[in-house]
């Protein structure tokens, strides 16, 4: 039973909308018509204006000095430029001596307990892993 009165009130909203909208478009079409006639655009609306103010011109009714004072007001209401934020300086590159002495403090930060003997041993072997002296000259090949 619901059902049917749920359907029922929608089908009246849906003919009541349809309705108006035929309304509104008579409605329109009867003040449109009218209001076409008398509008105009906003390019004729400025054109016209800019005809006046030549003519005015041509006439002398308008003042050299008028036109001096709007120049001047309008370059008095310029804003005045912000002013940019300082940059924070940049970081300075370090050189490898100091990133070499960095890497040895912080190595030895965590080889307190342990004995400077094995950190050192550590630093001879990471040495002499790129030493190319123990190569022979004469690659296999040649």
């Amino acid at each position: 039973v619901e059902n049917k009165v749920k359907a029922r009130q929608q089908a009246e909203k849906v003919a009541q909308k349809e309705a108006n909208k035929i309304k509104q478009k008579i409605e329109k079409r009867e003040k449109g018509s009218k209001e076409k006639k008398t509008q105009k655009g906003r390019g004729s609306l400025q054109r016209e204006k800019k005809r006046a103010r030549k003519e005015e011109a041509a006439k002398g009714k308008i003042d050299d000095n008028d036109e001096v004072e709007r120049i001047e007001e309008v370059t008095e209401e310029k804003p005045k430029k912000k002013q940019k934020m300082l940059k924070p300086p940049k970081k300075q590159k370090r050189d490898k001596d100091g990133l070499d002495d960095l890497i040895n403090e912080y190595k030895s930060s965590f080889t307190k307990g342990i004995s400077n003997a094995a950190v050192e041993n550590e630093q001879a072997s990471s040495t002499t892993a790129n030493d190319r002296s123990s190569v022979p000259k004469r690659r296999w090949f040649e």
